[in-house]
């Protein structure tokens, strides 16, 4: 079956490049953690001095609550994610082996994370109208079966809502597969990738499917 040859193949691919795996990832999430405990550390310490009072708790969270450092740990969390991500594809894709400092493709890592979010923003109505509807109509069903029966009707209206997940998941693979592109520069676009996976609506079906299951494992 492609779709868990696909699935097996992306596992067994790190755990057969541990070495790369780990120094394209080390030094990035270091410096994420470090960023992120000198960034929000006090806070978080102000934070705990307020002890179990409820009401000092809340005080503190409202008026010491770091909204500029929050935003630049997700700023650095997403930059130094991107980071590993663009020097393991380049790796897997290009053979450029990393060192325990892997190349900083600064151009490559706002590529990939302009095309990220571009995909959000595509999957973001995709994700409404499969929720929407299908919840919608997985409701009502599930409603007129819980009349008689209860928990066969959750289960009914439970399906449809896996049913509506397994679709974005899908869709989202296939915008996914122009994530490579980004990273080595090789010109296309997103939707290069979704013409280059036509066809494979199946296999996407059956690899949402499995990833679904492994996840709920």
């Amino acid at each position: 079956m492609i779709s868990w040859q696909i699935f097996s193949q992306s596992v067994l691919r790190v755990f057969n490049n541990l070495g790369p795996a780990i120094r394209v990832s080390l030094v990035p999430y270091l410096i994420a953690v470090v960023a992120i405990g000198v960034l929000i550390g006090s806070s978080v310490m102000a934070l705990m001095q307020a002890g179990s009072d409820p009401v000092a708790m809340q005080a503190a969270f409202a008026n010491n609550f770091p909204w500029l450092q929050f935003i630049l740990c997700f700023v650095v969390g997403i930059v130094c994610f991107t980071w590993t991500a663009v020097a393991w594809h380049r790796y897997i894709l290009l053979d450029e082996t990393p060192g325990w400092l892997p190349p900083f493709k600064g151009g490559r890592i706002w590529a990939y994370i302009l095309r990220t979010l571009l995909i959000a923003l595509i999957m973001i109505p995709v994700a409404l109208v499969s929720v929407i509807v299908l919840g919608l109509v997985g409701g009502l069903i599930g409603g007129g079966i819980g009349q008689a029966n209860q928990a066969l009707g959750v289960g009914v209206a439970f399906v449809f809502v896996l049913v509506a997940y397994v679709i974005i998941i899908v869709v989202a693979y296939r915008l996914y597969a122009s994530l490579p592109g980004a990273a080595i520069d090789n010109g296309a676009g997103i939707g290069d990738g979704w013409r280059a996976t036509a066809g494979t609506w199946g296999t996407m079906l059956m690899l949402a499917i499995i990833t679904l299951v492994i996840s709920l494992v």
